[in-house]
């Protein structure tokens, strides 16, 4: 509840304003009917004043001034008092008002703050949680027993945390469920009259009986009780028995949400089922540490800057989701880096995808051999420029005695640099060794002489195409610590099928789509024909009043997203339909997505071939615009470029509002366009000399094309 007086000037005199403000803390205890403890302000004169302190002093209240330009040490205050200044502002301007009603502009300022909703108040407005006359007057707790000598009940307040003793109760039997006690001490407030308290520790748990509100829909779940031997008997004497904090079971109703057996932190990873193993991948990144010189022992000096890190685990799977491997890794938290203290470049470029399927076809169509390696420990081989400290990590043991902490020598996992020094590392080798990076995609290298050799290049997984392959094998084995994964089978989550006789190569996410369908529960769904219902139309506005989704949706169509960009071009444009609609999705939107996921099940072997099974002597590609059928009145423009196989293709809402189908058609030209000219300059690195074509069905963009007329468009 806020409340505003307006004095004449700023400078109207101290004991004027204390007065107010005397009389503000008065008017606050006899309406809420609490005592005020402590009264939290800045340094101002109208607060520390003798008037103040003598009515401080008088009435047993402690003030809390704030430090000097602190304004976050008195946050409900400072955010009071902007809130008021800004809609006494907006008054001023909207009404046209002289400055001088500044004062009726604070006071309607108050009442409408006063008038809003307040999520801490259970989205009431404070006036009504202040007036009200109709809320209940009893309160739901938790019996706990009689009191001896008198017809009194004690009884457990769970939301004042508070022991009753009241004669007045009403009893609620028939559903109830085991009470949680509390787990910390408890400071009892003071009560009215009526009743009395008394001090409680930490209660061991106990069956009582506990009437809850009714759970939201999609929170409920049945319980089930568990039962337990009535006659139990040990040997075991009491001492052995360690108390503790009583473990609670996770609730049901989050289950879809744990997605694997994979530890989060360094404490689970001990406690779990496989530690040995995780012990083993711990030991194994301390030892690359040392082996690649990373870190090393240095003094903590005084108010030296640390950076704290934090171990991540990964259970690395192959092609049909075995287990192949556990791998750690030690990062560093690297979002408390300061810019240009701790880094300064951070950007580093990630291999396209169409260049990779475009490398494949190549290869395959040639009978070119496709080997992947991949570097252990990447990252470690950055070289660091910067001065960078992090404290001892867990489960290191230092050598040196005292207070120490570990100096960066190389980069790490989770600096913000890391990823371009990796980079740039790699490109000095592969300069090196007479490769030169392509200019249509810096991730993709090319060998200038002898036998031809191509490398994509994603983070620290290679793909190398080409005749003779040991030989660069042997060359960049001599420089970094690899692993020989041999003929390529499986790569960023694509299963890799290869058929030599008929000269192409097939990529599919089988496995990735049957995990998709575990996590959101599809995998026994009914198969559908089509990505879409050809008739739904999704619109945000005639839905704006419906059900909110009891899925994660943004989730979703980011996996989904993910296989569009991989294998996956015909459900293109239902992600792209699905993707305009994550900021409030409804539950016809959770039933387009679960749509999809039924589509997939009946699909989820299909792929895209690559190879020798189109006319490669050119680059075609396929456009197509769907004018004005969006609710927003955009266009949806698609399109297909091929050269060795379907290497690239997307779907995406023009950016902006088409006046005629030609029109949409001829943006959608001028995207293609880009697509085949960047297409070329990828096959001069190849020795090829190709032609692009383009094919639209639209005669009138067409003749713009063609024409040599002046056009706006143009």
């Amino acid at each position: 509840m806020s409340v505003g007086q307006s004095l004449r000037q700023l400078g109207e005199g101290i004991d004027t304003s204390s007065k107010l403000l005397m009389g503000a803390v008065r008017m606050a205890e006899n309406q809420t009917g609490q005592k005020i403890k402590a009264v939290v302000s800045d340094n101002g004169g109208e607060f520390i004043n003798k008037n103040f302190s003598e009515f401080f002093e008088k009435h047993g209240i402690i003030h809390l001034p704030t430090a000097p330009y602190t304004p976050q040490q008195n946050p409900v205050a400072e955010r009071a008092n902007w809130s008021l200044l800004e809609k006494m502002r907006v008054l001023l301007l909207d009404y046209q008002v002289p400055a001088e009603w500044w004062g009726e502009a604070c006071s309607l300022a108050t009442y409408l703050l006063n008038c809003t909703l307040v999520a801490s108040l259970g989205f009431q407005t404070p006036i009504k949680k202040q007036t009200s006359k109709v809320a209940p007057t009893g309160i739901l707790c938790i019996f706990l027993g009689n009191v001896e000598g008198h017809h009194n009940f004690r009884l457990y307040d769970p939301g004042s945390r508070r022991i009753l003793i009241t004669h007045n109760c009403t009893f609620k039997d028939g559903v109830s469920e085991p009470a949680t006690g509390p787990e910390t001490e408890v400071s009892l407030p003071e009560t009215g009259a009526g009743t009395s308290t008394e001090e409680i520790g930490a209660c061991s748990p106990q069956p009582v009986a506990l009437l809850e509100k009714p759970l939201p829909k999609g929170w409920r779940h049945e319980l089930v009780a568990e039962t337990t031997p009535k006659d139990v008997t040990s040997k075991v004497s009491i001492e052995n028995f360690i108390s503790g904090k009583r473990s609670r079971k996770p609730p049901i109703r989050f289950a879809g949400a744990v997605v694997g057996t994979t530890p989060r932190s360094f404490r689970e990873a001990l406690a779990s089922s496989k530690s040995n193993a995780w012990l083993t991948a711990v030991a194994k990144e301390f030892a690359s540490l040392e082996r690649h010189q990373v870190v090393k022992e240095v003094r903590l000096e005084r108010n030296q800057r640390l950076l704290d890190t934090t171990w991540v685990f990964r259970e690395k799977t192959d092609a049909e989701g075995n287990v192949t491997e556990e791998k750690a890794r030690l990062c560093i938290k690297g979002f408390h880096q300061i810019e240009d203290v701790d880094f300064h470049e951070t950007f580093a470029p990630t291999g396209r995808l169409a260049t990779l399927r475009f490398l494949l076809g190549y290869c395959a169509s040639n009978d070119f051999d496709i080997q992947q390696m991949d570097v252990k420990t990447a990252f470690l081989h950055g070289d660091l420029d910067e001065d960078i400290f992090i404290k001892i990590p867990e489960g290191y043991t230092p050598t040196m005695k005292g207070e120490v902490c570990l100096k960066l020598t190389k980069s790490l996992y989770g600096l913000r640099q890391s990823p371009s020094n990796w980079y740039l590392r790699i490109r000095r080798f592969f300069t090196e060794a007479g490769f030169l990076p392509s200019a249509a995609d810096p991730c993709f290298f090319i060998r200038t002489s002898g036998d031809p050799c191509f490398v994509f290049l994603h983070m620290d997984n290679l793909v190398i195409g080409g005749l003779n392959l040991q030989v660069f094998k042997s060359e960049i084995v001599s420089t970094f610590e690899m692993k020989d994964l041999g003929e390529l089978k499986y790569v960023l989550g694509m299963k890799v099928t290869r058929n030599r006789s008929m000269r192409t190569i097939s990529l599919s996410q089988e496995l990735y789509i049957a995990n998709l369908l575990k996590d959101f529960g599809m995998q026994d769904c009914k198969p559908a024909s089509t990505p879409l219902v050809p008739s739904l139309r999704l619109d945000p506005i005639s839905n704006s009043n419906a059900d909110p989704t009891n899925i994660n949706c943004r989730r979703g169509v980011g996996l989904l997203n993910y296989l569009v960009s991989c294998t996956r071009p015909d459900i293109a444009f239902a992600v792209s339909c699905l993707a305009h609609f994550l900021n409030a999705p409804s539950v016809e939107h959770e039933n387009a997505f679960k749509h999809v996921l039924r589509y997939l099940k009946g699909t989820k072997s299909w792929g895209i071939t690559l190879g020798d099974v189109c006319n490669n002597s050119l680059i075609m590609e396929f456009c197509d615009t769907d004018w004005g059928s969006n609710y927003d009145s955009r266009s949806f423009s698609g399109s297909c470029v091929f050269c060795y196989g379907l290497v690239g293709w997307k779907t995406s809402k023009q950016e902006v509002v088409a006046l005629s189908s030609t029109e949409a058609e001829y943006w959608s030209i001028s995207s293609c366009c880009q697509d085949i000219s960047w297409l070329l300059e990828l096959t001069k690195d190849f020795g090829l000399a190709l032609k692009g074509k383009l094919l639209c069905d639209n005669q009138g963009a067409l003749s713009l094309l063609k024409n040599p007329l002046y056009q706006h468009q143009t």
